[in-house]
């Protein structure tokens, strides 16, 4: 759809008559801003649109399997009224999918959430050294904060900079994410905005 429109405009440049360069550029310049501006939402409505029907159309094979399974219930057949419960609980997951994907598309795009993270930031947060998060010896064992521990069971690899303790009581291993998310108990965006 782009190549279209950037067609038509220079189609539209092209056969303008009277304009110097200066003004070309600058017609240019603003329809190729709309253009820009104009794409994304038109592309977000219409999926929003699309999934919308198809949210419908899913709606309404699940009211017609609610229905067959009703018949088969009142006919006494227990083996098609499972069948048909099984496909109406997974076609109900999809429309609770096709929801989720619509309020989405309905959001405003340039509205930035608290919670919002991104993948240079989730990057970042793995980059973070582990001994600036634990004590380890010169060899790379500490004792492991997850359970009481005597003896340094609790080892980092420092070329993945992964941790796991070797104990046999708790086996925890991970990145510094998932180490943060569970030593202080935060969600995952909370741990990787910890570790910024």
């Amino acid at each position: 759809m782009k190549k279209f429109y950037e067609d038509t405009l220079e189609a539209l440049i092209d056969a303008s008559i009277g304009w110097n360069q200066t003004g070309h550029q600058v017609l240019k310049a603003k329809i190729r801003d709309l253009i820009a501006e104009t794409d994304e939402k038109w592309a977000r409505e219409q999926r929003k649109d699309c999934l919308i029907s198809q949210k419908w159309r899913l709606q309404d094979e699940v009211d017609m399997k609610e229905v067959a399974a009703d018949l088969a219930l009142r006919r006494n057949c227990m083996v098609m009224v499972r069948y048909r419960l099984e496909q109406i609980q997974e076609m109900k997951k999809a429309v609770e999918k096709l929801e989720s994907e619509i309020r989405f598309l309905a959001m405003d795009p340039t509205r930035v959430r608290e919670d919002q993270i991104t993948d240079e930031m989730i990057q970042r947060a793995k980059e973070v050294d582990f001994r600036q998060l634990h004590e380890f010896d010169a060899r790379g064992w500490g004792l492991c904060p997850f359970h009481p521990d005597r003896s340094p069971s609790f080892h980092i690899h420092t070329a993945s900079n992964r941790a796991k303790c070797w104990s046999g009581v708790c086996n925890w291993q991970g990145d510094t994410i998932a180490f943060v998310m569970e030593r202080e108990g935060l969600k995952f965006h909370e741990a990787v905005r910890r570790l910024q």
